[in-house]
């Protein structure tokens, strides 16, 4: 009898994806952003744009429903004017790149595009490696590059994007997929509600909807004053960044006044964040002069940024 043996470096991986919403589903933030800066706000959640300062090229980010390999969307960059000795790219930092120090990992990508020198590129501190360069045909190619990370690496990036733009025209980025070893993995979409509490980790969007609560005087007097504790869907990686914006007050009629409920908006303020943990924030909300109020019945929004 004869055993066959099976070679496990030329298996494909099946771990599960290093990258958080590598299938570019996930669009807190919404789904259209012209010309976005260097490293401001991600686009797609955990992806933000990256391209150089001076001389940069115009170019916006969106969600494509179109042109998509897997799933409902991909992200399209759309560039209208080269700029100089211009890049753009998307961008994710990884949360824990001490992991994966001393490692060799692997990039692959779904990408469509008529543009040249379009790339996948894996960065840390010794430097940027790049796959082939797409061959701009205007068809979805596997974007592929392995790279062993520095033992003594300080930060690590994905990149994907044009190195050097030379015309405008689109990029459609779909499937991305970062895991170790030396094979690339097949991309499997996770579960829209795994796929979002991964990206809650480090940012949320919620609404806190209309609710009865009570109104503390401060012992001063003279004002009114409420703080209302929001707990987070998700533990955030740090204490995050809390930003609270009020949609509506209405008074109720009780504690010796008169008349029915009534709106009284205008007369309150928010603060964003008075305390923030991983788990919760609170926030303030208050009234310059006494209003004679028990309760308030108050609508805001919020959103908790903790991203790397």
């Amino acid at each position: 009898m004869v055993f066959t043996s099976i070679d496990l470096s030329l298996a494909p991986s099946n771990q599960t994806n290093i990258l958080d919403n590598g299938g570019f589903e996930i669009w807190q933030r919404g789904t259209s952003f012209t010309n976005p800066a260097n490293s401001t706000v991600p686009t797609a959640d955990r992806w933000y744009p990256y391209k150089n300062v001076s001389g940069a090229p115009t170019a916006n980010i969106s969600q494509s429903s179109s042109v998509v390999v897997s799933g409902l969307y991909s992200l399209e960059i759309s560039i209208s004017a080269i700029g100089t000795s211009s890049f753009e790219y998307i961008a994710q930092d990884i949360e824990v790149y001490q992991a994966y120090a001393g490692k060799t990992i692997t990039l692959s990508v779904r990408v469509n595009t008529t543009l040249a020198n379009v790339a996948a590129g894996i960065q840390d501190s010794a430097g940027t490696l790049y796959s082939s360069v797409h061959p701009g045909d205007g068809i979805y190619h596997t974007l592929t590059v392995t790279k062993t990370i520095s033992s003594s690496t300080t930060f690590l990036t994905i990149i994907i994007g044009c190195t050097s733009i030379v015309a405008t025209g689109n990029i459609y980025i779909d499937s991305a997929m970062l895991v170790t070893g030396a094979n690339a993995g097949t991309f499997v979409s996770l579960h829209p509600a795994i796929d979002l509490v991964r990206c809650q980790r480090y940012y949320e969007a919620q609404h806190f909807p209309e609710t009865v609560v009570p109104v503390l005087k401060p012992a001063s007097g003279g004002g009114n004053a409420i703080w209302q504790f929001v707990p987070f869907q998700v533990q955030k990686r740090v204490a995050p960044t809390v930003t609270s914006t009020l949609v509506s007050v209405v008074i109720s009629a009780v504690g010796g006044q008169t008349g029915g409920d009534s709106a009284d908006t205008g007369a309150w303020s928010m603060s964003g964040s008075a305390q923030s943990f991983v788990g919760g924030a609170s926030v303030e909300l208050t009234r310059a002069t006494d209003g004679g109020l028990a309760s308030a019945l108050i609508e805001f929004t919020w959103t908790a940024s903790a991203d790397v």
